[in-house]
């Protein structure tokens, strides 16, 4: 329990900072700017930012993608059992049926990217022992245009894109850790840019606390 948070806290953290994708290259010049941004609004209020690497490199992604794809499989042959008898698995997205088949190619894979996943929240935890909060974009790249990230897509193109975009919210999701996005920056076309903060398991008034020292800083419109 984190009880009620309702101000900015008032403890200095130490933030580090990281704008690379997990597969290599940075992410879109917009999102760094983000966070770079994001980053000295920090300092101002006292914060310490200490830029690092992505922590969280390929091995992690790839297993990410091949237990999403598990998810896919189950649903793909066994969704008569779950769903009922009206379930039609030749309705299925192409994406789901496509992360079926690469599930199926690499079956025998699962089993170590499965311990590997189960044991991803003690490597997570480890990086809290120096610092307090984690800062990256939410997204890759800024919005893209419809198509970008279509159902339809060959398969190899699909992956490259989604990891690309969705490249640094898995880690929470497996380690079962906080995170917050915040709406701080907006892009050279003026579509809105997320930052995100994520901290250690069960830190969440810690990233509340937070947010509420940023949006008195820099306030942000919901318009």
């Amino acid at each position: 329990p984190i009880g009620k948070v309702s101000h900015a806290g008032k403890e200095q953290l130490r933030i580090a900072l990281f704008t690379q994708l997990p597969y290599g290259g940075e992410s879109h010049p917009d999102c760094v700017k983000a966070v770079e941004d994001a980053g000295q609004l920090c300092e101002e209020l006292g914060h310490s930012i200490h830029p690092i690497n992505n922590p969280f490199g390929a091995q992690m992604g790839d297993d990410f993608l091949l237990y999403w794809a598990m998810l896919a499989a189950s649903v793909r042959h066994t969704g008569k059992y779950v769903v009922g008898s009206g379930f039609n698995k030749n309705e299925l997205e192409p994406l789901t049926v496509n992360l079926s088949r690469h599930f199926q190619k690499n079956i025998l894979k699962f089993p170590a990217a499965l311990f590997r996943l189960k044991r991803f929240e003690t490597r997570y935890r480890a990086l809290f022992e120096q610092y307090d909060v984690l800062l990256s974009p939410t997204l890759g790249h800024p919005p893209p245009k419809i198509g970008h990230l279509a159902l339809d897509l060959p398969f190899n193109v699909a992956r490259d894109r989604l990891q690309n975009f969705a490249a640094f919210t898995p880690p929470q999701n497996v380690a079962g850790a906080p995170a917050i996005s915040l709406p701080l920056a907006t892009s050279k076309d003026g579509l809105p840019v997320g930052v995100q903060f994520a901290a250690n398991v069960g830190e969440d008034r810690c990233l509340l606390e937070l947010a509420y020292a940023l949006e008195e800083a820099a306030p942000w419109s919901y318009a």
